[in-house]
């Protein structure tokens, strides 16, 4: 059976939710935003869309596939009335849209009982809940067993397999030192919890930390989902794990090696894992592989980050890690130090000059190395560590040829390494300023302009102080000197170079925004606007 998969969901109205729409992953969704957002409102209208019926399967630890919503959120008769239509959810199948799913509310038994039902729909017969697997894990799953007054402990349903890979995730995913020996099942019965303890050399199973329970009790509903699928065989359609506080007592290392975790588990089992988190550490981590997606169409990864920045609940689509962080914080840019900076690599001094006049007001977001190092070490360098040098931008001279890239980087240096481009107009920067004022008129305003700042100059002292005026050097580095001796000229020059080369250099900046969007995820910089470089920005 075709693999179901949630793609979208829109609540219409409920609680703070008013027309909000977004898209989960394929595999992986994270639902962050401050406290009182909803995000635990949408992992219940969620996991109450389905359900498994208990004689088609069971989890390891809970009784049932099943989530209802009145176990997670209870509901206020003043605050939430009944309603015809509160959200629907939109299901593809092999990834073509194959179902509309909209739920009402109502309350029934006299007003004590809030219940949010099915509605009738043209694209699926009856009004019951999908037989689709659901499972939840809310914040009981961390009620600390050492607090339990009597913990009860017995043996689990493992197979030697299901145990030595259970030990051996919640080992790697923690680094723990000690090796599990055994594991127990545990019962609270004053917290109605189940969950399972490691035994070691060191300490028995009650005396787990709650970081270990945590993820115990996250490992093995990714085991249930996995005997679920052996044990239906054809009829397996996927299903959909949900994890309020999925960072909760982890560690950061541990919380990104368990994503990690779930996503090769979740891709494999075919199932969706939608979360919650605050943690900013992972949020840095999910903002890196959501950079590049398809801003209409279905990815893997998504982040639904929910805001009430404004007073209304709004939407962070796709958000980048400085919005994320910005929000969070509940600050500005402008009251801290420059958050990351995209390190660029240029040939020399000169490049570095033009460079910061051609980015504009973007140079705040960039630092350029005062380093001297030629086209072909720089080329060397990405060519022979690419991994590593992938989050760097490299800035050629516009005189370094395609036949030298592709001898270093191939033929398809374009699409394998979108970091590195070249400056403009095909020249090295002092060759460009250079032949640009010896190209221009004798009547021109920058003859004026410049001969108002420096007196004596004109076309005529230009050429006899040019670059082949410094004699006993190579070209390029006679070129260099006389860029170095004019530069307070050139510093007048340049609006004027920038104005007659408009077109040239627009090109050239578009080509940048993008070359810097594809790095700047890479590190958790927030990407420039790609309309965002006007020709009124340019310094």
């Amino acid at each position: 059976m075709a693999i179901l998969r949630i793609r979208r969901m829109h609540i219409k109205n409920f609680r703070c939710f008013h027309g909000i729409s977004f898209n989960l992953g394929k595999v992986v969704t994270a639902i962050a935003g401050h406290n009182a957002t909803g995000k635990s409102t949408i992992l219940g209208l969620l996991g109450h869309c389905a359900e498994l019926k208990m004689k088609d399967g069971r989890p390891i630890l809970q009784r049932q596939f099943r989530t209802e919503f009145s176990e997670i959120i209870k509901a206020s008769l003043e605050f939430d009335p009944a309603s015809s239509h509160i959200y629907t959810i939109y299901l593809t199948q092999d990834e073509k849209d194959c179902l509309e799913l909209a739920f009402r509310s109502t309350w029934q038994g006299n007003k004590t009982r809030f219940r949010i039902i099915p509605k009738k729909s043209p694209t699926r017969k009856g009004v019951g809940k999908m037989n689709w697997p659901t499972l939840y894990l809310g914040l009981s799953r961390l009620y600390p067993v050492g607090e339990s007054e009597q913990p009860k402990t017995s043996d689990i349903r493992f197979t030697t397999e299901q145990r030595q890979r259970f030990f051996a995730t919640h080992k790697s995913i923690l680094t723990l030192n000690e090796t599990p020996l055994d594991c127990s099942a545990i019962t609270i019965q004053d917290a109605k919890k189940r969950t399972v303890g490691i035994k070691t050399s060191s300490y028995e199973p009650i005396c787990n930390s709650a970081g270990q329970d945590n993820l115990s009790q996250i490992l093995l509903a990714i085991m249930s989902f996995e005997a679920l699928k052996e044990h239906r065989g054809e009829h397996w359609n996927g299903g959909l794990l949900l994890i309020d506080e999925l960072d909760a007592t982890l560690h950061p290392a541990a919380q990104i090696k368990l994503v990690r975790y779930l996503y090769r588990s979740a891709e494999e089992l075919g199932i969706q894992v939608v979360f919650t988190t605050h943690s900013l550490s992972l949020l840095k981590f999910l903002c890196k592989r959501i950079a590049y997606n398809d801003q209409d169409g279905s990815n893997n990864y998504e982040i639904v980050y929910l805001t009430t920045r404004n007073e209304i609940l709004e939407v962070f689509h796709q958000p980048s890690y400085e919005e994320v962080y910005y929000d969070m914080h509940n600050t500005m840019s402008i009251l801290e130090s420059p958050s990351q900076r995209v390190t660029i690599y240029t040939e020399d001094h000169e490049a570095r000059w033009l460079l910061d006049k051609l980015v504009g007001d973007y140079a705040s977001r960039i630092r350029m190395p005062e380093i001297s190092i030629g086209a072909n070490e720089l080329l060397n360098l990405l060519k022979n560590d690419p991994i590593h040098f992938s989050s760097i931008m490299f800035v050629l001279d516009g005189d370094v040829s395609d036949t030298e890239i592709e001898k270093k980087l191939g033929d398809k240096w374009r699409e394998k390494y979108m970091n590195v481009m070249r400056l403009p107009a095909g020249v090295g920067p002092e060759r460009l300023i250079y032949e640009y004022l010896c190209s221009v008129p004798p009547e021109s305003e920058v003859y004026e302009q410049v001969a108002a700042t420096f007196t004596g100059f004109s076309k005529r002292s230009l050429i006899e102080h040019g670059p082949d005026s410094y004699l006993g050097c190579s070209e390029r580095e006679q070129y260099k000197r006389w860029f170095h001796e004019f530069k307070p000229l050139l510093e007048c020059v340049y609006p004027y170079l920038a104005q007659d080369m408009a077109d040239v250099f627009d090109q050239f900046r578009e080509q940048f925004i993008k070359a810097y969007n594809n790095v700047a995820p890479l590190i958790g910089a927030s990407r420039i606007p790609e309309t965002a470089m006007a020709k009124n920005q340019v310094v």
